[in-house]
């Protein structure tokens, strides 16, 4: 499923973006 892929990939930069702003 694909959709799997996709669901990984939002996760990742969710947790990215969740890192940079606890950063600034």
């Amino acid at each position: 499923m694909y959709l799997e892929r996709i669901n990984q990939l939002i996760n990742k930069t969710n947790q990215f973006n969740l890192t940079t702003k606890r950063h600034s």
